[in-house]
């Protein structure tokens, strides 16, 4: 057997960024910046804006800037368009900005009871799709059947598009799909059961009430394909479609439009006890936020939604957050399928992320998101802490960071290295929003050497008999190494190769991380075992 020098076959380098990262492998609880990247994280771009430093930010999985925009102040949060644009709503207004900071485009809508709110999106046409809310009266509410005995709301939500002059090309709201059984002497009474296509205004939660809100949608997604909308209508705690292929005058009535149903509801899910089917064991949404449609994978089509969990205590755990992937009855005409009698579908979410289902434990009864990234796995924005974390559809934690200089943040948004936005741009690491950084070592799985689909070998490891087997090992020259979580070298094999077995049954109980070497190739792979 040839005898092969370790410091000669394998990069010293490569050994020492192992080691060192072995130490830092786990989330560190409370330290700002990066807390965990892993080889399985997706390696795009995070958009996310400080509400201290009044920047927003492009970062890289390592938590480095890579690009920013300074002053921007968003009511909420921003968007990067295509073209590379930012766009956000502050001050009451729809701001463009350019790549280089430059204002583009500062857009007041042309109407003195509008007020932007929450978000904004930039259409194909060149106009700009906002979440909005309308000025009311006390009487407006009183025809409406609100209960005088209930806090008095002020406004009422809705979804405008705006040309860039200003001008309201496309409205709806919400208050013009409204029905309630307690007033008769009012022009929107009727059965709920009979018509889930508008919203019980007895139905809007007084809970955590504010700023006169009567409905409050706190976020929307567009459906290019199927010219449909999707909201979140926080205080009755539902998600709903709504058909934006309607005139302004259609989306006020219940005629019209490609699907028929003017402004209408396509769709809801989340609380089917607001239109009279179940009750509230069969809710599952408490103030959600950011549902949308997923774009990539085996799940596209579906929706995700941040479910907050506000007001909702589970005996054993507490108040707890969830991310649903659920899967609407939809044909291929773009028509939501409900059985007369039943609530709309699914039951249950195809996909549930929590503490219960996965043990992963986050929470944020306010703001937050989630999205599905193009490798399959979510990424989730918890809002209050200002973490974000990306986890695998079983729950397995991939990747967190937690934003420095911010009191919360209402949502981030990742984005392919290959979206449009970032042709031609430099897009080279800079510091970090926190300083000093963290002191967690990322650099392994973020640099040019990443070679992990390409490695021929594998490693499983036999829980019985406590033993480690190398799994197709061709390369005649390959090191094992184990190393405890102290960062610690307990254990290194030179030159083993396929289906030779290690025993590890002389190691202390606990947790070790065994990763393969490839002189030939400088691969290497990583697991977790627990002795």
């Amino acid at each position: 057997m040839k005898n092969i020098n370790p410091i000669t076959a394998f990069n010293l380098r490569t050994i020492f960024f192992l080691l060192f990262l072995f130490s830092f492998l786990y989330p560190i609880e409370g330290q700002k910046g990066i807390r965990l990247n892993t080889e399985e994280a997706y390696k795009g771009y995070k958009l996310c804006s400080s509400n201290f430093a009044n920047r927003t930010y492009l970062l890289d999985n390592c938590g480095k800037i890579v690009h920013q925009w300074v002053n921007t102040n968003p009511q909420y949060y921003c968007r990067l368009t295509e073209e590379g644009t930012l766009i956000y709503i502050s001050g009451n207004s729809i701001i463009e900005r350019g790549w280089d900071g430059s204002f583009l485009n500062v857009i007041q809508v042309n109407s003195s009871n509008i007020r932007l709110d929450y978000e904004v999106m930039k259409l194909d046409n060149g106009n700009f799709l906002a979440v909005a809310r309308r000025l009311r009266n006390l009487t407006y509410f009183s025809n409406l059947g609100w209960d005088p005995n209930l806090p008095k709301p002020g406004q009422t939500d809705g979804i405008i598009e705006v040309n860039q002059n200003g001008d309201i090309v496309w409205e709806w709201n919400i208050g013009d799909h409204t029905i309630q059984d307690k007033n008769s002497n009012v022009s929107n009474f009727g059965n709920l059961a009979i018509f889930p296509g508008r919203v019980d205004i007895n139905a809007i939660s007084t809970f955590d009430w504010t700023n006169e809100e009567s409905f409050m949608i706190n976020s929307m997604d567009y459906n290019k394909e199927l010219d449909q909308i999707l909201i979140s209508v926080r205080k009755v705690s539902e998600i709903m479609v709504i058909d934006h292929s309607t005139t302004t005058e259609e989306a006020a009535g219940s005629i019209g439009g490609k699907y028929g149903k003017g402004g209408d509801i396509l769709y809801r899910w989340g609380n089917p006890q607001n239109y009279s089917y179940g009750n509230e064991s069969d809710r599952v949404l408490y103030y959600q936020h950011n549902p949308n449609w997923v774009k990539y994978g085996e799940h596209k089509g579906k929706i995700i939604v941040y479910n907050n969990g506000l007001d909702r205590f589970i005996p054993g755990v507490g108040n707890i957050s969830s991310v649903h992937i659920i899967d609407p009855p939809i044909d291929a005409d773009g028509n939501y399928e409900r059985t007369l009698g039943f609530a709309f579908e699914p039951e249950t979410a195809d996909i549930t992320i929590d503490e219960v289902t996965t043990g992963n434990s986050f929470y944020s009864g306010y703001t937050s998101g989630a999205q599905v990234l193009p490798n399959g796995n979510i990424y989730i924005t918890v809002g209050l802490p200002s973490d974000f974390l990306e986890v695998k559809t079983d729950g397995t934690l991939v990747w967190e960071y937690s934003l420095d200089n911010s009191s919360y943040i209402f949502r981030s948004e990742q984005y392919p290295r290959d979206y449009p936005a970032f042709e031609g741009k430099d897009l080279t690491p800079g510091s970090t929003v926190e300083s000093p950084s963290s002191s967690y070592n990322c650099e392994l799985f973020t640099s040019t050497k990443e070679s992990t689909n390409l490695q021929p070998f594998d490693i499983q490891y036999d829980n019985i008999n406590k033993s480690i087997r190398i799994i197709r090992a061709e390369a005649s020259e390959n090191m094992l190494c184990i190393t405890n979580t102290q960062g610690q070298l307990v254990q290194s094999i030179k030159d083993v190769k396929s289906n030779d077995e290690i025993s590890i049954n002389h190691l202390p109980f606990g947790l070790y991380f065994v990763s393969l070497l490839d002189s030939e190739t400088n691969a290497q792979k990583t697991f977790k075992i627990v002795r």
